[in-house]
């Protein structure tokens, strides 16, 4: 199970049948990237076009499990040019 610190990543999720915004959580110590959940559906919606352009979001866990809950804090790394408009 995550413990408080540990690194997490998210990502689009497409081919959730649920939700084509869905963005899954990763589990990152192991490199290897294990999904552990997704973020809510409100956040998601706002959230996934922007990753659909490039960004990322990064996180990490700021407290223990309750029940299927796990709160994680997440920071968006936009890179350079995205979210700016193209110039001709």
């Amino acid at each position: 199970p995550l413990q408080i610190g540990d690194p997490v990543s998210a990502q689009r999720d497409p081919s959730n049948i649920h939700d084509p915004n869905a963005i899954s959580v990763h589990d990152e110590r192991t490199g290897k990237r294990h999904r552990v959940g997704s973020l809510p559906k409100k956040l998601v919606a706002r959230l996934s076009p922007i990753l659909s352009q490039g960004a990322s979001l990064k996180g990490r866990v700021i407290k223990d499990r309750v029940g299927d809950l796990q709160e994680i804090e997440v920071w968006l790394d936009t890179g350079p040019g995205i979210g700016t408009p193209a110039t001709p």
